[in-house]
């Protein structure tokens, strides 16, 4: 058991030196598509368990009465890959918009607050 957690983290170190060393799979892993995902996959993150959770098994549920079992799972997940990209992204642009605001709030207050940090 414990020497699959030593081949894994192998395997991953030798991927991760591969990633930095080979020029044509840093061009690969540059695209648009993959940074944009980066920039919101703390987002998907969060937003993960309730897709999963509620919207992914409610729609094979629903599917399911009308459709082949494996047939609704496999639209269901793909129906989840996209619902989970969807609410990730507007839960991104939601708090690029809202928390600089908030931060500027507390700050203010902080400070007229506290008399540590009044100048």
């Amino acid at each position: 058991m414990r020497i699959t957690y030593i081949k894994d983290g192998v395997a991953g170190a030798l991927l991760f030196m591969v990633c930095f060393c080979v020029p044509q799979i840093q061009k690969i892993l540059d695209a648009k598509i993959l940074r944009w995902l980066g920039k919101i996959s703390f987002y998907l993150f969060c937003v993960h368990p309730l897709v999963e959770n509620v919207c992914l098994y409610f729609l094979i549920d629903l599917l399911s009465g009308y459709m082949k079992y494996n047939t609704a799972v496999a639209i269901g997940a793909l129906a989840g890959i996209v619902l989970n990209i969807l609410f990730g992204s507007v839960l991104c642009k939601i708090s690029v918009q809202w928390l600089p605001g908030l931060y500027q709030r507390q700050v203010a207050y902080l400070v007229s607050h506290v008399p540590l940090l009044a100048k």
